[in-house]
């Protein structure tokens, strides 16, 4: 990798050992304008597409509608952000790794659903939900692609997409502009009210933060992706195991 930029005039210059070990290129800035504009399309482009299979078929069911909007959000910022500053998914993220960082995320990445799943159980316990997942999933139908879809949204396409914008985008914006912790902070925030419940809001925080110091430090999306999907594929086992090994009460 390249050698360290100690530009002491960046936001990011006193956060020590937190600074990249590959800075982002140079005339590569996101703006508050990209922001909305990548929301905006990906909207705009789910309720187009949506619209259009509808006619199609009126059966279109969650599982697609997630895939579509998720698809949409990271269709925007590729089109709309790095082609049209004409850089490549390597400028925000998408660049190579070591071993090392893959290894200690896939660690963390085993890990965190545990830790996840003993504090959604506990906030669900004060709340008095127990025996209620926090963030409820419509299941598939019996049909294969269904069930492959599902699979997809969860494990790989939701943690794509916003590690794309949350991190890629989000972060880097915010730190380009106040600093290292302030990006983490803002960004895990703004990711765990995304999640719309408190059990859950809470783990996506810690998740937030792990996501962003990795990228902080390596310069890659790979190792937040890969924690990511390990933890949305671990957090519901994680769960359902409490509630059936320890005999956790049932609403």
């Amino acid at each position: 990798m390249d050698t360290l930029d100690t530009n002491q005039n960046t936001p990011a210059a006193d956060d020590g050992a937190l600074r990249s070990a590959e800075p982002t290129p140079a005339r590569f800035h996101w703006h508050w304008s990209d922001l909305l504009i990548f929301i905006g399309m990906s909207f705009f482009s789910q309720v187009v597409t949506l619209f259009l299979l509808s006619l199609v078929s009126p059966a279109f069911s969650p599982v697609s509608e997630a895939i579509l909007s998720l698809g949409g959000l990271v269709g925007s910022v590729y089109l709309l952000g790095w082609r049209r500053k004409r850089q490549s998914w390597v400028a925000v993220g998408m660049r190579r790794v070591s071993g090392r960082w893959v290894g200690a995320a896939i660690g963390l990445g085993l890990i965190l659903p545990i830790v996840d799943g003993f504090i959604e159980y506990g906030l669900q316990v004060l709340m008095g939900h127990l025996g209620v997942h926090p963030q409820p999933v419509q299941a598939p139908d019996s049909s294969l692609v269904s069930s492959i879809g599902f699979l997809l949204s969860i494990w790989i396409v939701a943690p794509l997409a916003e590690e794309v914008f949350f991190r890629g985008v989000l972060y880097t914006l915010v730190r380009e502009r106040w600093g290292v912790w302030i990006g983490v902070i803002v960004s895990s925030l703004v990711f765990a009210v995304g999640h719309l419940s408190v059990p859950l809001a809470v783990p996506a925080f810690i998740l937030g933060c792990l996501s962003a110091l990795l990228y902080e430090r390596t310069r890659s999306l790979w190792p937040s992706l890969i924690i990511h999907c390990l933890n949305n594929a671990g957090t519901l086992l994680t769960y359902l195991l409490l509630v059936v090994i320890l005999k956790l009460p049932l609403r």
